[in-house]
């Protein structure tokens, strides 16, 4: 069989150039880059870039976009095709070039429900598109009269590098989210130096992202109803098969492949433990990609109201209330527009 590829077209930042070939790695393909000339201007001189220019715009066809365009079909609702060699994903601000875009097969995009963050990071949209469209089937998108209240709390467990972190957090807001936790034990959020702080937040995408940041720590129990611990495994049923639609009682724990996480490390975050697979090629995938695709499949399950279906205020706790009382002792980080708003 010929070698399939993954495509970055026009990407523009060494770290997402280097972060998308982990990810081809894991998926079997291989990377390529076009059209490059910033990139290679930022590239370490001892590490090798493989690159295709106009020429070489065969071997990567046929080939399908991973693009917010019109016409694009959800990801959720698609496969690979046999005949496909090249998965192709965009420059990290305006996407695939038209050029490209007008020789490629299909468009397949990302739905997202956030209010002001609709995109994802480049190496995380990769990951999540190749994750749907090589998995063995697709899945649809629920439907369900009242989503908000299936949605789950999301707790980041001490991952490691602030930026993939804040990458996470920008895929938490696409998704939908409006709160999410995070226990620091490595100190590259909440007490980090400021320029981590600062590289953190950019990548979050914090001057427009609505999510408040919830610090947890062991010290101060969770009590919520339901764990589901995400990791990179081929022990546990895979993340699809797993209810993740639990509503506010139900919180996702993701981690980093790394730091394994046992029944007795989760014990002070809720008492019903157990865990929900992602497949075991993704141990080495960056941080970000893990926290996206199990985001992604949260939000897939928890779906999306019928169309033309207007929500009624509920009487009672809402989603958000329900989590501030599952959460008694978490510290709150504000972001920046909230600050302003002041």
């Amino acid at each position: 069989m010929n070698s399939r590829y993954l495509v970055g077209d026009g990407i523009e930042n060494p770290h997402n150039a280097q972060s998308l070939m982990s990810v081809a790695q894991c998926f079997g393909l291989q990377p390529t880059f076009r059209n490059t000339q910033k990139l290679l201007a930022a590239w370490p001189d001892s590490a090798p870039l493989p690159t295709i220019d106009g020429g070489d715009i065969d071997m990567i066809l046929p080939a399908i976009a991973i693009e917010n365009s019109a016409g694009a079909r959800s990801i959720f609702e698609s496969r690979l095709p046999a005949t496909t060699t090249s998965v192709v994903v965009g420059n990290e601000r305006r996407g695939i070039r038209g050029d490209l875009l007008n020789l490629v097969d299909q468009c397949v995009s990302i739905p997202v429900q956030g209010r002001t963050i609709n995109t994802l990071n480049v190496t995380a949209a990769a990951g999540v598109g190749l994750y749907y469209l090589m998995g063995s089937r697709p899945l649809g998108m629920r439907v369900r009269r009242r989503p908000d209240e299936a949605r789950p709390a999301v707790l980041l467990l001490n991952p490691k590098d602030h930026v993939e972190t804040g990458s996470s957090i920008r895929s938490a807001a696409a998704f939908g989210w409006q709160s999410i936790c995070v226990a620091d034990a490595h100190d590259i959020w909440f007490s980090a130096e400021r320029w981590r702080k600062n590289e953190g937040r950019a990548a979050a995408r914090s001057h427009r992202n609505p999510v408040r940041i919830l610090r947890v720590e062991p010290t101060r129990p969770l009590r919520f109803r339901r764990v589901i611990v995400v990791q990179p495994s081929s022990h546990h049923s895979p993340l699809e098969r797993v209810d993740l639609a639990g509503g506010a009682d139900t919180t996702i724990v993701i981690t980093d492949a790394d730091q394994p996480v046992g029944v007795n490390d989760a014990a002070w975050i809720g008492d019903d433990v157990e865990f929900a697979a992602v497949r075991p090629e993704l141990a080495s995938a960056p941080y970000r990609v893990v926290a996206s695709i199990a985001l992604a499949e949260a939000m897939r399950q928890v779906g999306s109201a019928p169309a033309g279906h207007r929500q009624r205020p509920r009487r009672g706790m809402t989603y958000e209330s329900r989590l501030a009382a599952r959460l008694p002792n978490a510290d709150l980080e504000l972001t920046r527009n909230e600050l302003e708003q002041y």
